[in-house]
């Protein structure tokens, strides 16, 4: 045999090509006709709604995203796959698939929601419990963990901290607004469990009188508010709750203690050392306290705050102390409840305005500045709620709230609040629509050799409704005012 001869042996046969590539053309062809089609829909467990923009990912590889009405279509191959379904709120579900060699499958998938801060329950918004995600208005919630976890001694330093809002001279500023000017009214309504804050003599918020430790929540609105709670409200309202007995007895202690520092001033290339005090150091600190239980169908709780300031600048301290206490009785009468908060404050400090000079006496005083002063606040707030089996609920709030400085400067002064409110409050059975309505009333007094006495009354009537159509929260409010200072009165505004 020679070469040639092997050559045309070892050569495949033109026939034989071609059925070859008839066999790989089957088999390709084959193989994309066994390809499965596995679509659904993929739906929130607890509402029911169509979820969209759901991410789904084939065997941690990439896959598809759900569609505006939840659907999603994946093309897959006829083997075991495992699918992973991931939504932000949503906790992640997992799931096998055995298509084997079906042609298409159908999944109905449920995604349930996930513990996060949009599970919150508020209630300022729209005066109801309802969750922060169909809220109409922009909200904040701070949650007692930061006021723990910042040692906050006063309320106003974890406000400061909300986005969009600023605390200036004791003034709380929504995204720019104004808060308030002394005596003259409020644009950031600042309330205690729905009921206003501000004192009647400077109009301003007491914050150190503020219970915070015991908080359940705080909320923020930013934005106008004044349907429900007036024009105090119009660029915001800031809402502290308090919290009620919990199924468990609970008791808390915390103390906390710290010194200032050397501090220094900076101006151009010139340091100025500010500390006075020498080598005895200059403290702060206190304790707090907090228990809560249930007795029967009383709750109680009972809560306190003290404070040793020996500040930073010369001659100036502050000694408070603060006690709260929150009662409350569920009657047999089923949905009826009353009780009585109470809160009260005493300091003694001294203070001054005017520096000695703006560099090395910027914490001294100038002579004949330092006021010392003793000043007591207390509020008693009784209320009677009842809820009935066909959605109407009954709200009587009150409190009367005084405030009285006495100082060595001839600028003693007591103010006095008198509030009242009584709201109803209707849910629909299918609860897509509440009506909310209610009057309210304020009497204001003040007695002060500075700016002598005066009074001011304020009478209130609103009306707020919130309808929930499919995916959209609507609402819409009324009200109407008519305000009084020594006798002058002004005509109503709506």
């Amino acid at each position: 045999m020679n070469v040639s001869d092997f050559q045309d042996e070892a050569m495949p046969m033109p026939g034989f090509k071609k059925i070859v590539y008839a066999c790989l053309f089957f088999f390709c062809s084959q193989a994309n006709a066994q390809q499965v089609v596995v679509s659904g829909i993929i739906k929130a467990t607890s509402s029911g709604e169509p979820l969209a923009g759901v991410t789904i990912l084939v065997d941690s590889l990439s896959g598809a995203l759900s569609d505006s009405t939840g659907n999603f279509s994946l093309s897959l191959s006829p083997t075991n796959h495992i699918l992973f379904f991931r939504l932000l709120g949503f906790k992640e579900l997992r799931k096998e698939i055995f298509p084997g060699a079906t042609r298409q499958e159908s999944l109905n998938i449920f995604l349930d929601e996930s513990v996060r801060e949009l599970g919150v329950v508020v209630v300022t918004a729209g005066k109801h419990e309802q969750k922060i995600e169909e809220v109409t208005v922009s909200m904040e919630v701070i949650r007692p963990s930061l006021v723990e976890n910042t040692n906050a001694i006063s309320m106003e330093s974890v406000i400061d901290q909300v986005p969009g809002v600023n605390v200036t001279d004791g003034q709380a500023n929504i995204r720019g607004g104004a808060g308030w000017s002394y005596g003259a009214g409020s644009r950031v309504l600042i309330l205690v469990d729905d009921i206003p804050q501000l004192s009647a003599d400077a109009g301003d918020a007491k914050w150190t009188f503020i219970p915070t430790e015991n908080l359940e929540q705080v909320e923020v609105i930013k934005g106008a508010s004044s349907a429900l709670f007036g024009s105090s409200a119009l660029n915001g309202v800031i809402n502290f709750r308090t919290a009620y007995a919990k199924e468990k007895p609970q008791t808390r202690i915390g103390i906390y203690s710290g010194i200032y520092d050397k501090p220094l001033l900076q101006q151009g290339d010139r340091s100025y050392n500010l500390k006075w005090w020498g080598d005895t150091p200059q403290f702060i600190s206190g304790f707090n306290f907090l228990h809560s239980q249930q007795i029967h169908r009383f709750d109680l709780v009972a809560g306190g705050n003290v404070l040793i300031d020996d500040g930073y600048r010369q001659g100036e301290f502050e000694h408070r102390y603060r006690f709260n206490m929150n009662t409350r009785w569920r009657t047999k009468t089923e949905g009826l409840s009353l009780g009585v908060n109470f809160n009260i404050q005493s300091a003694v400090g001294s203070l001054f305005f005017i520096w000695m000079n703006d560099t090395t006496g910027a914490y001294l005083p100038a002579n004949n500045t330092l006021s010392d002063y003793t000043n007591n606040k207390y509020s008693v707030d009784p209320f009677i709620t009842y809820f009935d089996k066909k959605g109407n609920s009954h709200k009587l709030r009150s409190r009367y709230f005084n405030t009285s400085n006495r100082n060595n400067t001839n600028q003693n002064s007591t103010a006095e609040v008198f509030f009242a409110e009584y709201q109803y409050q209707h849910r629909f059975k299918n609860e897509k629509f509440i009506v909310t309505g209610g009057i309210a009333e304020q009497y204001s007094k003040v007695n002060s050799q500075l700016y002598q006495n005066h009074s001011g009354n304020n009478i209130a009537a609103y009306l707020q409704v919130e309808a929930k159509i499919q995916k959209f929260n609507f609402s819409a409010g009324a009200r109407i005012e008519q305000n009084e200072i020594d006798r002058e009165s002004e005509n109503p505004q709506a």
